[in-house]
């Protein structure tokens, strides 16, 4: 999927946050017209709690204002604590929920979204 995405490099983004021996994180987003959609934020387990999931976000965030992007959204299981309070601290509110939109197991989505990407970039 990440292949097929990394052709159309206009679109699909990808961020890796690498160590000397492995690679401790990644990001991907699709940038469309003003707004950037981030698909995907993993840490490795033994990273978790060590910044690596907020400087990845700061920097796709960064990346996607310098192209353009105002504003940028994402889905997030609701169960998904941890998470929501990496997303909530920079600045992302809850605007929906998409209902079952995950599966094994089934769990509603909380849409959120953030604005005010470019003014975030020169406050840096």
């Amino acid at each position: 999927m990440y292949l097929r995405e990394l052709q159309n490099p206009d679109v699909s983004f990808l961020y890796v946050l690498r160590l000397p021996q492995l690679i401790a994180g990644f990001c991907s987003f699709w940038l469309v017209l003003d707004e950037i959609h981030i698909n995907n934020l993993a840490v490795r387990a033994d990273h978790q709690g060590r910044g690596v999931g907020t400087a990845l976000l700061q920097h796709v965030l960064q990346a996607g204002a310098s192209r353009g992007a105002e504003r940028a959204t994402l889905e997030v299981r609701r169960s998904n604590a941890q998470a929501r309070k990496l997303y909530e601290r920079l600045g992302f509110t809850v605007a929906a929920t998409r209902p079952n939109y995950y599966v094994s197991p089934p769990e509603d989505a909380l849409i959120l979204w953030r604005g005010a990407l470019k003014e975030s970039q020169s406050n840096a």
